[in-house]
């Protein structure tokens, strides 16, 4: 039997979303931590080696993202939508034909779009 659970999918969408909007808050913290000018421990260590998450590319994008989650109701009432456009985070991939079945394909999940936006999972792991 083929069918989509659709209370499974949102409760995805909204672990993603809160993620997103906690890994916000942690850029924020971690970049504060960082320019501490008390320089105390902390401060040192995490100014060691930088992460990769917390670069102006990836804390732009995990920004962009998480505002166009936030302001999706603005966004609609004020008709900023383009037709077709999806209104909810979405797990997205590259899409490749399957090796041995015919008209099959295979997707793998690497990142999170929404609204033309996209976040690749590898630019969070560091």
């Amino acid at each position: 039997m083929d069918s989509l659970n659709l209370g499974a999918m949102h409760r995805c969408i909204a672990h993603f979303e809160s993620c997103l909007s906690d890994m916000q808050r942690a850029i924020r913290c971690y970049r504060r931590l960082r320019r501490n000018r008390d320089q105390d421990p902390l401060s040192l260590a995490l100014n060691t080696e930088p992460a990769a998450f917390a670069a102006d590319a990836v804390a732009d994008r995990v920004r962009h993202i998480r505002n166009e989650i936030h302001h999706l109701d603005e966004n609609l009432i004020e008709g900023r939508l383009q037709l077709g456009q999806w209104i909810a985070l979405r797990p997205d991939g590259p899409e490749r034909p399957h090796p041995t079945e015919a008209h099959q394909t295979i997707k793998s999940i690497d990142r999170l779009t929404i609204a033309g936006r996209e976040l690749l999972f590898s630019d969070l792991a560091t």
